[in-house]
């Protein structure tokens, strides 16, 4: 005799049902979706980004003044991508450039740059009537 027939029961699938799979799958996909974005702004913490115009070029990278009078060093290697505007570069950075230097810290307050943009130096500031 049937024990399911006889309690009035359907026997179940031993299976993972189709709903147990979906749920995993989406469980899944929004770790991943949230472990992207952790990455991501984990990389925009520790990215720095300094601009100004270069005033002395040194052996290794080269001394940038901000619009404020703060100068930094940036320092380069032979990973360091120089670009000017969207394209590569065709000669390295000179005294009286204007750049935007995006990196990591370096050593001794510097900055290990990562990409370098050679700018148009931006129009002078006009200062408020009084």
């Amino acid at each position: 005799m049937d024990y399911n027939k006889s309690v009035g029961k359907t026997s179940m699938n031993p299976g993972i049902s189709k709903k147990t799979i979906y749920i995993s799958l989406g469980v899944f996909l929004f770790a991943i979706l949230v472990a992207l974005g952790g990455l991501r702004a984990w990389r925009a913490w520790t990215t720095i980004q300094y601009s100004g115009e270069i005033v002395e070029v040194k052996n290794g990278g080269f001394l940038v003044k901000n619009d404020k009078g703060a100068e930094k060093l940036i320092s380069t290697d032979k990973e360091t991508l120089i670009r000017k505007g969207r394209n590569p570069a065709e000669e390295d950075p000179q005294v009286g450039d204007y750049v935007i230097a995006v990196g990591s810290v370096g050593e001794k307050d510097s900055i290990k740059a990562d990409v370098i943009r050679i700018l148009d130096a931006p129009p002078p500031l006009k200062k408020p009537k009084k």
